[in-house]
């Protein structure tokens, strides 16, 4: 090779090339040596003389320049500046990026407004499909989406669409979506699902059996749909199916025995009628009219052999029981009151009476055997079981006859006060009977014997005389009362029974009281039944000497502080 003052090529090229590198290493020291002198380095032109122009050309922060280039600049930039040292002046960033850029380093972006972002040093608006916060930009989540540029929040995924990427996709037919989905779900049995819809169920009478559809079917008359919306079902009997998709239970009084009906039925007279059924009323019962929602029991008075039927019992008959259903069940007025041809259908009080008789109050009592009378005192009447009149007199006063018949005439005393303990009971009234005929305008004065009052062995009281004008029958002695030849009943001894009185037309009267009970601190005995009269135990009185109706009786000894008190007289009348 050939060499040049002892160097080869080689040589000359790498001495040339390291010269280059040092002397670009030295050129800011030299500048800023030069700076200090304002010295610019010019063109060598002019026979290569330096010019000190740099503060004319770039201003007094320029320390060098080269030749239309300030080279080295010491001049200071606000924040929205940057630095342009060839010029040696400060630019605003608009200038060398997007306007939305606040503040330049380096010629670089380094802040941006919050709807963008920085992106290779320059503020670029945020795109769609994310969020910015001015610095850097966000791909929206699934369920989020923007659809403009420019945004600092997501918006959330409407109902009927599917968000991903930051993208808003639409559900198509049979699919649906909630708000805030990031794919569309297949549409369940019982809803539709339009297009860009979430799931809608079916009302009314529309139902759907299948998954996946966008419209509902409809239910038809006779049938209704389920509670899921997902099945039209037959109507089954005891309901009806009008076709708004519902089932109605038949109401009270109609029914429905078929499947697959609109319209219930009304339950027909003599039946009563629920759901899917009817049932037959039955004997003692009756429905007398169409849509019956019970059967109703038979009345009194009637009878009712099921259905409809009511009968009334006929003339001369009664029923007083309720839900009779035979004949058989109404009874002969006669046989609640004799004579008795009429009565009451429900209470067979009689209402009217056979041949030669007439109604007194519920009785039947003769007219040819009448009694006509005035009586200032009380009394009441009744007809016995032969059809006679019978009157009892039960208090004092003066009885007038108007006419003339022939009548028994029957008296009773007052019984005796019961004895203290150990003592005899009241003795029974004395009774009288007699046979007279009355006169007319023929007066008669009537005194009622009182019952004695009991006590202590003294001072237990006598009853007292009854007397129907000069007819009279004596009261009862305390104690041991004696015994009348005409039965009366006799006073018992202590703890001992009272002895039956004397039977008139069927009643007992004038009975001895039972005996005082034993006075032993623990046990009473109380005194015996009498005729009619029985003695009572402790301080309670013996009853009247009368089973059936009032009427003089002993008084019942007691086991107590004081005796029982004797029966009440009385006068009976009974016309033959």
């Amino acid at each position: 090779m050939k060499k040049i003052f002892g160097f080869s090529l080689v040589e000359i090229v790498v001495a040339l090339i390291i010269f280059s590198v040092i002397t670009a290493a030295l050129a800011p020291i030299i500048t800023k040596k030069l700076k200090s002198n304002n010295v610019t380095v010019g063109s060598l032109g002019g026979g290569g003389t330096l010019q000190m122009d740099c503060k004319d050309k770039f201003g007094p922060e320029c320390g060098l320049c080269y030749p239309d280039k300030c080279v080295s600049c010491v001049k200071s930039c606000l924040s929205n500046q940057t630095l342009n040292i060839g010029k040696c002046d400060c630019e605003d960033c608009s200038a060398i990026h997007q306007a939305v850029c606040l503040r330049c380093d380096n010629g670089g972006c380094t802040e941006c407004t919050t709807p963008n972002y920085i992106s290779d040093g320059d503020c670029t608006i945020c795109p769609i499909g994310s969020y910015c916060d001015g610095t850097s930009k966000t791909v929206c989540p699934n369920g989020k989406y923007t659809d403009t540029t420019g945004q600092t929040v997501c918006k959330n995924c409407e109902a009927g669409y599917y968000c991903t990427g930051g993208e808003k996709k639409e559900c198509t037919a049979g699919k649906y979506s909630e708000a805030n989905s990031s794919s569309c779900a297949t549409c369940p049995k019982g809803y539709y699902c339009p297009p860009k819809s979430n799931k809608i169920q079916c009302s009314g009478n529309k139902y759907q059996p299948n998954e996946g559809k966008d419209s509902c079917l409809t239910c038809s008359a006779g049938s209704y749909v389920t509670s899921d919306r997902a099945q039209c079902l037959v109507c089954e009997a005891g309901y009806k199916c009008t076709g708004d998709g519902s089932k109605v239970a038949c109401g009270a009084g109609t029914y429905q025995p078929h499947p697959g009906q609109t319209d219930c039925l009304t339950c027909p007279a003599g039946y009563t009628c629920s759901g899917a059924n009817q049932t037959y009323c039955q004997a003692g019962s009756y429905a007398p009219s169409a849509g019956s929602t019970s059967c109703t029991t038979c009345p009194k008075g009637y009878y009712c052999t099921g259905g409809t039927n009511k009968t009334a019992c006929g003339s001369g008959k009664y029923n007083d029981l309720t839900g009779q259903g035979a004949a058989s069940a109404c009874k002969s007025c006669s046989s609640k009151t004799a004579n008795c041809a009429t009565c009451n259908l429900e209470t067979g009080t009689c209402t009217g009476c056979n041949s030669g008789y007439k109604v007194d109050g519920s009785s039947c009592i003769p007219e040819k055997n009448e009694l006509l009378f005035t009586f200032t005192g009380t009394y009441s009447e009744t007809v016995n079981a032969q059809g006679k009149q019978k009157i009892y007199l039960k208090s004092g006063g003066e009885l007038t006859a108007l006419n003339s018949a022939n009548v028994t005439l029957f008296l009773v005393g007052g019984g005796g006060g019961g004895a203290y303990y150990n003592g005899g009971g009241g003795g029974g009234g004395y009774t009288y009977s007699t046979s007279l005929r009355t006169n007319t305008n023929q007066s008669y004065v009537v005194s009622i014997g009182i019952g004695g009052i009991g006590g202590s062995v003294n001072p237990a009281s006598d009853g007292y005389s009854t007397k129907f004008s000069n007819f009279s029958a004596p009261g009862g002695k305390y104690g041991n009362g004696a015994i009348g030849g005409d039965g009366t009943g006799k006073g018992g001894l202590a703890n001992s029974v009272g002895q039956d009185g004397i039977q008139f037309d069927g009643e007992w009267f004038g009975g001895g009281g039972g005996g005082g009970g034993m006075d032993d601190g623990v046990t009473y005995v109380p005194g015996g039944k009498g005729g009619g009269g029985r003695g009572a135990p402790d301080n309670n009185s013996g009853e009247d000497g009368v089973r059936n109706t009032g009427g003089g009786g002993g008084g019942g000894g007691a086991g107590g502080n004081y005796g029982g008190n004797g029966g009440s007289g009385v006068v009976i009348i009974l016309v033959n």
